[in-house]
């Protein structure tokens, strides 16, 4: 008998995305243009590159972490870099003669959790910038500036495990100028200008390919500034720039090397006791060299650094110091499986520096060099 002719199957409905796949002697594959549209996002957890020594999910690491990214910083109503910080639990800035911002040339005091700051280091790019020249962990705060930064992490809590036995309290991380991962161009242009002349300026610029990255940021900003003294009327100027680049190259697609540095100087008026027109000056420069490999399940990272700086106050006891610091480090990562990971290094051994002994004769108006030699192995 002849047969039933059959209806047309029914065209797919256009509000659920359908795919095809074809079928053959080499498998399954995907026909084009049938992939099912994807409407769900799913919303990342924020990563933390100093909690540990490998980048990790806020959610995996048992430390306290705060970190403010560069919309952040860029779009809070300070300019102060330290009072954004500041904002963070834990965490207190104390600045003698005047708030940030105007009256540079003071001293900037910090707390982690109710320890003073030589218990928190301070890293940049990487780097660590603490003064080597002074006898305690110590970091001058007024000559970071938040143009050009894309990034702050604190990290609250004892890290000396990782960072040497200076890190009792915590931990300020900031990036600089910081090269983008996906192909394209980005940057930035700001200008500002306010009361007593002060006047910032910032320019950031960043360009990748499929293999290479290279980013540079550079900021300045001036101030007349006002007098910490309510018996005088000098004002205690300000004027510094902060410079920074960061560069990679992926030679295959486990295997990347980049370098990172920065420049940062500064002149500023302050007043001491008995003498309301003290000056001083600081150039700080790092420098950073890096190599991350993946074999297997393991990721390796070796980097060699430098940071050195050349300091100068003032005053009765006017002095100048300089200091340098050299590390070497190497990280071996292990991801066990999706939630473990081991992580392992040398174990950093005491911080050791020389430091010259002063020169015979009068100390008093009596410029002093200090240099200072430092390794640390973490």
């Amino acid at each position: 008998p002849p047969k039933t002719p059959q209806p047309d199957p029914a065209p797919p409905s256009t509000d659920t995305p359908v795919a095809l796949l074809k079928s053959d002697a080499d498998g399954v594959e995907l026909l084009p243009g049938t992939a099912p549209e994807v409407t769900d996002r799913i919303a990342l957890d924020t990563i933390t590159i100093y909690a540990n020594q490998a980048e990790l999910p806020v959610s995996r690491t048992g430390a306290s972490v705060e970190i403010i990214e560069e919309d952040a910083l860029q779009t809070a109503p300070s300019a102060s870099l330290t009072d954004i910080i500041a904002d963070s639990p834990g965490v207190t800035f104390t600045q003698t003669g005047g708030p940030a911002g105007l009256s540079y040339g003071n001293v900037t005091y910090t707390r982690v959790r109710g320890l003073d700051q030589k218990y928190a280091p301070v890293l940049f790019s990487g780097i660590d910038i603490s003064d080597p020249s002074a006898t305690q962990t110590n970091f001058d705060w007024k000559n970071l500036m938040l143009g050009g930064l894309s990034r702050a992490e604190v990290v609250k809590g004892s890290q000396s495990a990782l960072y040497g036995s200076e890190a009792v309290a915590g931990v300020f991380a900031l990036t600089g100028a910081d090269a983008p991962e996906a192909p394209g161009r980005e940057g930035s242009i700001t200008l500002e200008a306010g009361a007593f002349r002060t006047g910032r300026a910032s320019l950031s610029y960043g360009v990748a390919t499929e293999r290479a990255g290279i980013a540079v940021a550079a900021s300045r900003a001036r101030t007349d500034g006002f007098s910490a003294f309510s018996s005088d009327d000098e004002d205690d100027a300000f004027a510094g720039g902060q410079y920074s680049f960061d560069t990679y190259y992926d030679v295959t697609s486990d295997l990347r090397v980049g370098l990172t540095g920065f420049s940062f100087d500064s002149e500023f008026d302050y007043d001491e006791d008995g003498n309301p027109d003290v000056t001083g000056d600081t150039l700080q420069r790092g420098l950073r060299a890096y190599v991350e490999a993946q074999t297997g399940a393991i990721a390796h990272s070796f980097d060699v650094s430098r940071f050195a700086i050349d300091r100068e106050t003032g005053g009765d006891f006017g002095a100048a110091y300089e200091g340098e610091r050299d590390e070497v480090s190497y990280v071996a990562t292990w991801e066990t499986s999706p939630a473990s990971m081991a992580a392992s290094g040398p174990t950093p051994p005491p911080l050791f520096s020389a430091i010259a002994p002063p020169p015979t004769g009068p100390m008093m108006n009596t410029p002093t060099r200090l240099p200072t030699v430092c390794w640390h192995w973490i």
